[in-house]
């Protein structure tokens, strides 16, 4: 839910009503708001690494070979949202390239989400289309999230 929506350049709307006590201290909505708090830190609250800055290729180096599900750009939105079209590759110790995701905007925040790659040594955001030169405010990569789903999914059955 989080990566359909925050992840894809929106609101996260979760519909959870707030009683009259102003509280859910002790009711599953809290169980589970704080299990969907929890990914989002255990995922995202350190990348492997990242970069920002202006123009059409960013690339991303972790200081040594990484496993990543996860990566996540923002664009600068002080100077609008420029990019129309990306691709996104990792480059592995083998020598050989995979790629991980594409599509015509980032925005805000663009989370892309893909089974994991082991061995990544770079990661490389290509922009095909922009107006203007883009800012981009970051381009991280992240990894074991998938791990940690699939482990606070078991805790929650």
């Amino acid at each position: 839910m989080y990566e359909a929506s925050v992840g894809h350049n929106t609101q996260a709307l979760i519909g959870i009503g707030i009683p009259p006590n102003g509280t859910l201290t002790g009711t599953a909505q809290a169980t589970s708001l704080a299990t969907l708090g929890a990914w989002i830190r255990g995922c995202y609250g350190s990348p492997i690494a990242q970069t920002s800055g202006s123009g059409t290729a960013f690339t991303v180096m972790p200081s040594a070979a990484v496993a990543i599900d996860r990566v996540v750009m923002s664009e600068d939105q002080t100077t609008g949202q420029r990019v129309r079209a990306w691709t996104l590759s990792a480059y592995l110790t083998n020598g050989s390239n995979v790629t991980l995701g594409q599509g015509l905007s980032i925005g805000n925040k663009r989370v892309v989400a893909f089974p994991e790659v082991q061995g990544v040594t770079m990661v490389l955001l290509n922009i095909l289309q922009a107006v203007g030169t883009p800012v981009l405010r970051s381009v991280a990569i992240f990894g074991g999230c998938n791990a940690l789903a699939a482990a606070l999914d078991a805790t929650s059955s």
